[in-house]
């Protein structure tokens, strides 16, 4: 254990112990990641999602740590099944913005997902197994979908809107003129 002594040699009480091992803990926790321990960790033998689109049963067996946006979410008698367009993970592990998509996935847990919940456009992250493969239809197209069958996941919270000030093209904005009840003899209001 750690002795605090003060500038006079004398033992520092132990509520100042307290206080400063409360504000480092504090700081360390602040600087943990919203993922869970086993979504952070790359799986740097797992396959892309392009690999797999190619040859689908190839794969079967393999561990992936995939992302991406909600399609939707289908609630089954064995659990739930997510429909995702696949994005690229960040440092972070959550799926970027920007970009193109690389194609779709579907997601397989055992519990019951809330569709109220994990709404389309959310963002999710999760690792899991691949299993066999599920052909379906968008529009007339078949489209072949790997499926995961999840052992972890994580939905983000959304992402903070970005708001621009509103442009004024006023060299007073954004001050304002000394009334705001007075219009600017310049501007054609």
């Amino acid at each position: 254990m750690f002795t605090f002594i003060g500038q006079g040699g004398e033992l520092l009480s132990t509520t100042l112990r307290r206080a400063v091992l409360a504000v480092v803990l504090s700081s360390l926790a602040g600087c943990a990641s919203p993922l869970p321990k086993s979504l952070q960790q790359d799986l740097p033998q797992a396959p892309d999602l392009h690999t797999v689109l190619r040859v689908p049963p190839a794969h079967i067996g393999e561990r992936v740590r995939w992302g991406g946006v909600i399609i939707k979410v289908e609630n089954l008698a064995t659990g739930s099944q997510v429909e995702i367009l696949a994005r690229p993970l960040d440092a972070a592990g959550r799926p970027t913005v920007t970009g193109a998509a690389l194609g779709r996935f579907i997601a397989h847990t055992r519990e019951f997902l809330d569709p109220l919940i994990y709404t389309a456009d959310s963002e999710i992250t999760l690792t899991g197994t691949l299993s066999a493969p599920s052909s379906r239809e968008i529009g007339n197209f078949l489209y072949t979908y790997p499926v995961v069958a999840t052992e972890a996941l994580h939905l983000w919270s959304p992402r903070p809107i970005r708001r621009d000030p509103p442009y004024w093209d006023d060299p007073w904005y954004p001050w304002g003129y000394p009334y705001p009840w007075w219009r600017h003899p310049y501007h054609p209001y």
